[in-house]
């Protein structure tokens, strides 16, 4: 019996990492009569086994020594102030014992393998190194003699200035790029900064992009009186929202109708409140927070989407804004400009650019046709690149290509239909 074990640390409700890992084994469900997902006991949520096609089996391997215990990461140090006397010697301590505490995760890793007789690995990671407890099980897989995957999804950190830790990271990504039979990213970018930041070999990266179901185009009344400039997005720093409201605070005064919608929750609100209220623009700009009804009914009533994030990967919200077929202003981070392609299916602007962003907003605010040319292309492409079934032909395979198949491609053809899949609720 073939089987595929699922391995991760940390598994956020509702993110897109989460939406792409369920989608990549539901691409791969045909290669395998079943399927384990194992993960410390905050790992994988409830909703994951709904939207699962494939057999499978939830457990957790709750002994994986994890990051925010044992300050794995070298975090111990952040606990104190900088100057402080003990943090020197908490980060040397922490430092000291990085490889003890893999080498013990490598070994609950192998005990889970032989628990679990898997006939490949994936090993998922939101980023990296991040959880090294995942990158334990890659090195585990690799000592059992399995076939096994890592993948990343997002932009890889580049090695610390600790000349400590980084000669344990050097050993560390070397023995991962020697395990691994493959690197599974969702985005060009974020292949090329493994290989260049951490040294991870280019000949097993292989690219399978986010996607996300299909659903009929949204119609709302033309509201001329009306002019909405949208974001879906967490409210962190990363996400750079206050340079949309800084660069909308630029145009607003010469476009009566324009109105600012921000969907989403997170750290930065109360900042990005703030900085609305000392801009003026409280009449102007809505704010609705976490948003629990659809988010594609709201994506449908925006003229302009705008994406001013800072960081990363290849993200969920582009995709829906593609999919709802809107005009989109993004900036040009990581793996956007793989969805994104400049005056072709939307406009790409530098990050951290308020100046930028107002200027995009301004062109396509006095450029109807433009609008709704750049929303027709950036459906078309949604339909070509990015859709559930092109990403399960993709997944499978690569698969079959590089030896983890279980069934090595005898699966019956298929796509079934599965639900959800969208970053609704604005996290991502």
């Amino acid at each position: 019996m073939s089987r595929l074990l699922v391995f991760t640390e940390n598994y956020n409700v509702g993110s897109g990492g989460a939406s792409y890992i369920v989608d990549l084994c539901n691409g791969a469900a045909g290669l395998y009569d079943d399927m384990v997902f194992a993960s410390n006991p905050t790992g994988f949520a409830p909703d994951t086994s709904v939207r699962l096609v494939a057999p499978h089996t939830m457990r957790e391997a709750v002994r994986i020594c994890t990051a925010d215990r044992i300050g794995v990461d070298v975090t111990a140090s952040t606990w104190l102030p900088k100057r402080h006397r003990l943090a020197g010697e908490l980060r040397r301590l922490a430092i000291k014992h990085e490889s003890r505490v893999f080498a013990y995760n490598v070994g609950v890793c192998r005990r889970l393998i032989r628990k679990t007789r898997p006939s490949a690995v994936i090993a998922y990671n939101g980023g990296y190194p991040a959880a090294r407890s995942v990158l334990a099980m890659a090195v585990a897989a690799k000592a059992e003699r399995l076939p096994v995957a890592l993948c990343v999804v997002s932009v890889p950190g580049a090695r610390p200035d600790d000349s400590d830790l980084a000669r344990w990271e050097v050993r560390m990504d070397a023995m991962v790029a020697a395990s691994v039979d493959v690197i599974i990213v969702n985005a060009h970018s974020i292949a090329n900064a493994l290989a260049d930041l951490r040294g991870l070999p280019a000949d097993k990266m292989r690219v399978v992009h986010n996607a996300l179901p299909d659903i009929p185009v949204l119609r709302q009344p033309a509201m001329p009186d009306r002019l909405r400039i949208g974001c879906v997005s967490r409210m962190d720093q990363m996400k750079g929202t206050r340079f949309l409201v800084e660069g909308f605070a630029r145009v607003v005064g010469t476009t009566p109708s324009a109105e600012l919608m921000l969907v989403g929750d997170g750290p930065e609100r109360e900042n990005v409140e703030a900085l609305v209220a000392e801009l003026g623009l409280s009449e102007r700009v809505i704010m609705t927070g976490h948003y629990p009804g659809d988010v594609n009914e709201l994506v449908a009533t925006f003229d302009i989407y705008a994406f001013p994030s800072l960081w990363e990967g290849l993200p969920y919200a582009l995709l829906e804004a593609m999919r709802a077929r809107r005009a989109i202003i993004a900036t040009d981070v990581g793996g956007v400009s793989e969805a994104i392609m400049n005056e072709e299916t939307g406009l790409l602007v530098p990050a951290g650019s308020s100046e930028d962003l107002a200027s995009a907003i301004a062109r396509l605010i006095d450029e109807p046709a433009l609008r709704e040319r750049l929303a027709a292309s950036a459906r078309a492409r949604y339909e070509a690149e990015f859709s559930l079934e092109a990403m399960h032909r993709q997944t499978e395979s690569v698969f079959v290509e590089t030896g983890l198949a279980g069934r090595q491609g005898e699966a019956e053809s298929r796509s079934p239909a599965v639900p959800g899949g969208d970053s609704a609720g604005s996290d991502t």
